[in-house]
């Protein structure tokens, strides 16, 4: 990882003695299939409407970056959110009220849950880093890019919990975390945390006069190697009573768990895909599909494009799973996307920018 930092900075230097471009990119975009994105910053009053599977996956993105000929050369700072939760997990955290020492207490909630499954998994991480990119032309018509990315992470939230409620309640988790545990809200932790990693990026590009295809894979084979981390572990079982080897019965807890600090963990980044169709019926007009989606969800948002003279753009999207209608302006170089909700269910947020210089 240093010798490849030393040869991006002698790149970056070379780029300053030559011809260059200069450009900066932000993209803030968070999507939810069912439950609100600030959900969890508020007091349930009562269980909050959901779907059987509920999935959460969103970006906030800086870039700047230098491009010389096919090569760009960039630091970046992300934060990226992939969560998913069933409906078994919804109805757990609204009857333990959302508050961890409530469910150590609450061996009789199994009662109160309708599901039989108990499922989420929570993938959070906050780094910054530095980029090369490379364009390989095929031909006219067919390009291929590849990223490979250096993390310096900061932050890590990790939570993989199961569990099932057919008659006996069990549930057990395992969550990673760096300072902030936002289950039990321990403060106990190391703070000579820190994360490293690497990731791969691969896009396709195929473009004609009236055609534009764009197949892009993220974060192949991407990992953030963090040490001096926390590891909570906990199971819960609403069979308290058992009968030991004394012939008796005893009662034991309905939540038992540990803690492990300074401790080291390999975490997984999700691969995220992306598709971009865009053709164009005249001159000025064009109509396209921009899709997103990981191995949960997908989002579809079909748009129409309107260039003016003096290279204005202007496009209107609709995403079909969220009824969220999108705006983007393009002047040049110079582009910006927002979103405005339809509905007031406030189920997406999407701002960005790109800037060439």
């Amino acid at each position: 990882l240093k010798h490849f930092s030393k040869f991006l900075l002698l790149i970056t230097s070379s780029c300053f003695s030559s011809d260059f471009n200069v450009g900066l990119d932000f993209n803030l975009d968070i999507k939810s299939n069912s439950l609100e994105i600030n959900l969890f910053d508020n007091k349930w009053s009562s269980i909050p409407q959901h779907e059987k599977e509920n999935h959460v996956i969103g970006d906030i993105y800086f870039d700047t970056h230098y491009i010389k000929d096919d090569i760009k050369i960039g630091i970046f700072r992300q934060k990226n959110i992939d969560i998913s939760m069933n409906s078994g997990f919804i109805q757990t955290l609204y009857y333990s009220s959302n508050d961890f020492s409530t469910l150590l207490n609450s061996n009789n909630i199994g009662s109160e849950i309708t599901s039989k499954n108990i499922e989420a998994n929570a993938n959070y991480f906050d780094t910054k880093g530095m980029y090369i990119e490379k364009k390989f032309d095929l031909d006219s018509k067919h390009t291929i890019k590849t990223k490979f990315k250096l993390y310096k992470a900061k932050d890590i939230q990790y939570l993989n919990l199961q569990g099932s409620n057919d008659n006996r309640f069990l549930m057990s988790f395992d969550y990673y975390y760096s300072k902030t545990n936002k289950i039990s809200k321990n403060n106990n932790h190391d703070n000579n945390y820190s994360g490293q990693g690497y990731g791969l990026d691969l896009e396709y590009i195929y473009k004609n006069n009236d055609l534009y295809f764009n197949f892009g894979i993220f974060n192949i084979n991407s990992y953030i190697n963090w040490k001096s981390i926390t590891h909570m572990y906990y199971d819960f079982d609403s069979q308290t009573v058992y009968k030991g080897d004394d012939g008796f019965n005893h009662i034991k807890p309905f939540g038992v768990g540990y803690y492990k600090y300074n401790i080291d963990y390999k975490q997984k980044i999700p691969i995220k895909y992306k598709v971009i169709l865009d053709y164009k019926i005249d001159n000025s007009i064009s109509i396209g599909d921009n899709i997103d989606f990981d191995k949960n969800i997908m989002f579809n948002e079909i748009y129409i494009q309107k260039e003016y003279i003096n290279n204005l753009n202007t496009k209107i999207g609709y995403i079909y799973e969220l009824q969220n209608i999108i705006f983007g302006l393009k002047y040049k170089t110079y582009s910006i996307e927002i979103s405005n909700d339809i509905k007031t269910s406030n189920r997406v947020i999407r701002v960005g920018f790109k800037v060439d210089l």
